[in-house]
């Protein structure tokens, strides 16, 4: 396990959505090195970003599958179809 991640990247499921989104997302976003929370909704194609700000709050910033993901914390971009490729 992981102590400290600067990025969590997780693919939702319609059985888990509800909790992913909920106590299980509060529960990630108070680890104190985590940078960036990505959740991917396979279903919709929707992409959902949390990036920490310098203050400590949470900016969420929705995407979709034409998108270009950046993701801050492991300096690298992704697209929102190489994302969903495949499906």
């Amino acid at each position: 396990m992981i102590e400290h991640p600067a990025l969590i990247a997780e693919i939702l499921s319609a059985s888990t959505s509800d909790y992913d989104r909920g106590s299980k997302r509060a529960a990630y976003l108070e680890l104190p090195a985590l940078r960036e929370y990505l959740m991917v909704d396979p279903d919709t194609r929707g992409v959902e970003l949390y990036r920490r700000n310098p203050d400590d709050t949470w900016l969420l910033i929705d995407f979709t599958a034409r998108d270009s993901i950046r993701l801050e914390s492991i300096d690298a971009s992704v697209s929102g179809a190489t994302l969903f490729e495949g499906l």
